[in-house]
């Protein structure tokens, strides 16, 4: 009788404890969420239009006219999205259009220009104020805009003789007032690097009669237009 009943507890013990097993399977198990979510005190991303990154330029300019090839150094202070104060030097030879290195003088194994009396360079300094132009979406990776500047310009003189060190110790300086324009673009998108191209006119008369670079030709507007391409970065 003992052994039977013995054998009746066991067996209900194993029914109640395959039925508990059975039931822990089908009962779903939620995992604890981990993820927080939480508002910060300030916006971790903003557009290019809140907050200005850099707020200075500066590089190498490349300038191409018909008196040749110039370059220059410039750099710039961005005020906000629209406006920047621009500033540049940049040093070149200027010559009439009809100057042809055509005839070679064989005493001095060098190529020599008929009639001309001067060499003349220029070394203006341009200071001004820039306003980018509204295109839209493009604006991010082309940013065109108009500028206006002032133009101090060192000219310098020296006769065309002999050799250029030669003639250098008889060289003259002039200082004249002039200014001018710049319509232009800026490309890429705005980060480190910098890359524009503009193009320019500048009027810095001379005065006086002018000045002869070939003779019987006085140059007497020292501005010309030229063709820029600027390349620095921003910091």
């Amino acid at each position: 009788m003992k052994r039977s009943i013995l054998v009746a507890i066991l067996l209900i013990f194993i029914y109640f404890n395959v039925l508990a097993q059975q039931s822990a399977d089908t009962i779903p198990v939620y995992l604890e969420d981990t993820t927080f979510i939480f508002t910060p005190a300030r916006p971790l991303i903003t557009s290019d239009t809140d907050k200005l990154l850099y707020n200075n330029v500066a590089g190498l300019d490349i300038l191409l006219s018909n008196s040749g090839v110039g370059v220059g150094v410039f750099y710039d202070r961005i005020l906000n999205q629209d406006y920047k104060i621009i500033t540049e030097i940049y040093f070149s030879g200027i010559k009439n259009t009809d100057e042809l290195e055509y005839l070679f003088d064989w005493t001095k194994y060098d190529y020599i220009i008929a009639n001309k009396v001067r060499r003349l360079y220029i070394l203006p300094l341009s200071v001004g104020i820039q306003r980018y132009i509204d295109i839209g979406n493009m604006t991010k990776s082309f940013r065109p805009y108009i500028s206006l500047v002032a133009t101090p310009t060192l000219i310098w003189e020296m006769p065309y003789k002999e050799d250029w060190f030669r003639d250098a110790k008889y060289s003259k300086a002039h200082y004249r007032m002039g200014g001018g324009f710049q319509i232009g673009a800026d490309f890429g998108a705005i980060n480190t690097s910098f890359i524009s191209a503009k193009f320019r006119y500048i009027y810095t008369p001379f005065g006086n009669g002018g000045l002869e670079s070939v003779a019987d030709y006085p140059i007497y507007n020292f501005g010309r237009f030229y063709l820029s391409l600027l390349i620095g970065g921003l910091f």
